[in-house]
């Protein structure tokens, strides 16, 4: 064998194995080879590394996916610890983390603490980060989204309009993340009964094509 069963590659093989299951959703075959992958950082590298702690928090986003939220509960809260043990509360990989239970919350209609969640990580994304940052981005879109979701409409908008001119200043008007939301906020406005609006940005999403 050109590496033991031990070795670091062994380890991260068997992790991007497992997240080829998780992406084809045979979450039972990602589930084994997750853990597999975990037991070798564990030993290999020791429990308060932050590979250990990734590894920890994939786990966690595959158990939410099947629900099985004992078992989330657990591994957040361990991998957020060693997260911060080691690189700070206000660090991005941190907020990585906050973010995945943030997104728990949402799915599982937990809007309050989900808002309270994302709400901290876009404060630790923009002094990190900075504004323009595809993170930062991405988790002020999942705010918007709850807005949404909870029929706050004007704040849902308003964040989409943001993102949207973000998206606009950093990736220019053909890329499909800024088509993306011009088709959100088309079909925002659209659901609220604003059709001149909703024509307006479902118009110039489509003449992107």
């Amino acid at each position: 064998k050109i590496f033991t069963e031990n070795h670091p590659l062994y380890a991260n093989t068997l992790y991007n194995l497992g997240s080829c299951y998780f992406f084809m959703g045979d979450y039972a075959k990602a589930e084994v080879n997750y853990q597999q992958s975990l037991a070798i950082k564990k030993a290999i590298l020791g429990r308060n590394h932050p590979e250990y702690a990734n590894s920890l928090n994939n786990l966690a986003v595959l158990y939410s996916k099947i629900g099985n939220y004992e078992q989330v509960n657990k591994l957040f809260a361990e991998a957020l610890s060693i997260k911060e043990d080691f690189s700070g509360s206000n660090s991005a990989d941190y907020a990585l983390v906050l973010n995945n239970i943030a997104s728990m919350h949402h799915h599982n209609k937990e809007y309050d603490k989900a808002l309270e969640l994302f709400n901290q990580v876009l404060e630790i994304q923009k002094n990190n980060l900075g504004t323009e940052h595809p993170e930062y981005i991405t988790t002020l879109n999942n705010v918007a989204t709850l807005y949404n979701n909870t029929q706050q409409y004007d704040k849902a908008k308003e964040i989409y309009e943001q993102v949207l001119k973000i998206r606009e200043q950093v990736l220019g008007i053909n890329h499909p993340a800024y088509a993306f939301t011009l088709s959100l906020l088309g079909t925002l406005y659209l659901s609220t009964g604003d059709y001149t609006k909703a024509e307006h940005y479902l118009i110039q999403c489509l003449e992107l094509r």
